[in-house]
């Protein structure tokens, strides 16, 4: 015996396959943008950061690279990228630091990175430590 759908019936269907198609789509990125990251300590002093990142502690003369994969646009303008890491503070050996703020913009300013361009998408940022950063850091407290 062949029993008729009621409109019920016909709403369960509905909304279970709306369900399946909503909750089952994901976001696709239409471009991504791929940046590595290069830190070079230049100077014979330890380096790090605050809040503390274990990955990015540079003895002098050390380097530490990241690679980061992100959304973008079709022609991403590298200038529009931020650091992986936002830093506080930046502990220079035992006795200097610099803390960083909107008037002190240092490792986030894209600016102050040597910036180049591999491709479509693909950028690296070069970002050194050197004498004359540490003349323009502070003493601890």
């Amino acid at each position: 015996m062949q029993q008729k759908m009621n409109w019920m019936n016909y709403l369960t269907i509905g909304i279970s396959v709306l369900l399946v198609l909503l909750l089952g789509c994901e976001k696709q990125v239409d471009y991504s943008v791929k940046a590595k990251w290069i830190y070079i300590n230049s100077t014979d002093s330890s380096i790090s950061y605050s809040p503390v990142r274990p990955n990015f502690n540079l003895d002098g003369q050390d380097t530490v690279e990241f690679e980061t994969i992100s959304e973008g646009h079709k022609e991403t303008n590298p200038i529009n990228l931020g650091p992986p890491l936002k830093p506080a503070v930046v502990f220079y050996g035992y006795n200097l630091c610099d803390t960083l703020s909107n008037q002190n913009k240092l490792l986030w300013d894209v600016s102050n990175y040597e910036i180049k361009k591999n491709g479509t998408n693909d950028f690296e940022y070069v970002y050194r430590f050197n004498d004359d950063v540490l003349k323009t850091a502070k003493k601890c407290r």
